[in-house]
């Protein structure tokens, strides 16, 4: 456990939801209580919602002022040994591939000496609402976006910003998700595979049904494996590529309170 890397995603927004708002103080004295200065990963997420940007997800998610400002100031993200995790999603409303990777070239010129990891689209191999599988023209926005991002990347200088992107695991989640790793499988690995740096892991197995304590072990093995040792292998990527638990976690509410620990079914 001593050489893994922790993080947290420290903000009120989650897709169309939202909790009170964000306080800064309480953040830092958070995420210095937990990393204790260590290595600690900070994750952010921004938006392209298409051109023009569809309103309703422009009112929620405000991508205007996120790419200008993030949760927290600059400076914050560069010390105390915080690493950021910087998630690009695409969520138009039509395909729109010129005004994304237009967003792209943005976000690297707003971000790139700033992030640590730079992840391109979240969770594109399932058709969830408010997640990026749903937008149309999703799959050449994750493979010519990654592409163009390297390119922009390698360009500014930023050459020691990790690329990636995350996938929500496994496969028979809603029904399997063969389309996405089937693109990906039939590109040369030069197309896409060879600009990959890691991939990230969308872990909620207690997320969206009660699941009894003693399986969560299971499931999470479960779900590693088979994005370890057949979906990745499928697009090229080999076992030199780093998973990343890029996001994990219950969501409470009336059926799961705070108070209630994962895996509880009562």
């Amino acid at each position: 456990m001593s050489g893994l890397t922790y993080g947290i995603y420290a903000a009120g927004q989650v897709a169309a939801t939202a909790g009170p708002p964000d306080d800064p103080a309480a953040i830092d004295d958070l995420v210095g209580g937990l990393s204790g200065g260590r290595p600690f990963v900070v994750r952010e997420y921004v938006h392209f919602l298409g051109t023009p940007a569809d309103p309703e997800k422009a009112q929620v998610l405000a991508p205007e002022r996120r790419m200008r400002e993030l949760t927290m100031p600059d400076e914050w993200y560069r010390t105390g040994n915080r690493r950021l995790d910087l998630v690009l999603c695409y969520l138009p409303e039509e395909r729109d591939l010129d005004g994304w990777l237009a967003f792209i070239e943005q976000a690297v010129h707003r971000y790139g000496a700033l992030a640590h990891f730079l992840q391109i689209t979240l969770e594109p191999n399932f058709k969830l609402p408010w997640i990026d599988g749903s937008s149309p023209g999703v799959l050449d926005a994750l493979t010519a976006g990654t592409r163009h991002a390297r390119r922009l990347l390698d360009a500014a200088g930023h050459r020691d910003v990790l690329l990636g992107f995350s996938v929500a695991e496994p496969p028979e989640f809603l029904g399997g998700d063969e389309e996405f790793w089937a693109h990906l499988e039939a590109l040369a690995p030069a197309d896409f595979a060879a600009h990959i740096d890691y991939v990230g892991l969308g872990l909620y197995p207690d997320a969206f049904s009660p699941v009894p304590e003693p399986a969560l072990a299971g499931l999470t093995e479960h779900a590693l494996r088979q994005l370890r040792e057949e979906s990745m292998p499928r697009a090229h990527l080999g076992p030199d590529v780093p998973i990343h638990v890029a996001e994990n976690g219950t969501p409470t509410g009336p059926d799961h309170p705070p108070t209630r620990p994962p895996g509880s079914t009562s």
